[in-house]
């Protein structure tokens, strides 16, 4: 069915994740590939996907492990974050893309404060201390707990 629907994800998927980025009311699919390069899927009709990847900017490399939908920046699109872990496990680089609002993300791991190499293999997005704010918890492996 996968193909019937556009949904022809490449590599050894370690998880996906649903989110509504372009704000049409159909759900989108974020996919995590372990081998090969993450992909999103758009929902054009609730019924078939596109791929966009490239168009949309999310192109990252794999070994990704944990994805998950949320609005760091409260603007009212719903943003990515991307959890990874490698053969190296202070080289594993997450990724948080921002959503631009015209269909495109920028990564902003850097910038956010979350680009930390260490190797992650789940994300939670949730407003932890009630500010009106989203806040990220990280589950890193292999490493004392960074609170923060």
């Amino acid at each position: 069915v996968n193909a019937q629907v556009g949904l022809n994800v490449i590599g050894l998927t370690q998880g996906a994740a649903w989110g509504d980025y372009n704000l049409d009311g159909a759900l989108d699919l974020y996919s995590n590939e372990d081998t090969g390069d993450n992909q999103l899927f758009e929902n054009v009709n609730r019924q078939n996907f596109n791929e966009v990847t490239v168009t949309s900017g999310v192109v990252t490399q794999g070994n990704s492990y944990g994805t998950a939908w949320g609005d760091y920046n409260n603007d009212g699109f719903p943003d990515i974050f991307i959890a990874t872990c490698n053969s190296s496990p202070f080289n594993s680089i997450k990724h948080l893309l921002r959503n631009n609002g015209d269909g495109t993300f920028t990564d902003v791991n850097y910038a956010a404060g979350v680009a930390d190499s260490l190797a992650s293999w789940g994300i939670v997005w949730l407003d932890y201390d009630n500010d009106g704010d989203w806040d990220i918890y990280i589950a890193n492996t292999n490493h004392p707990p960074r609170p923060g």
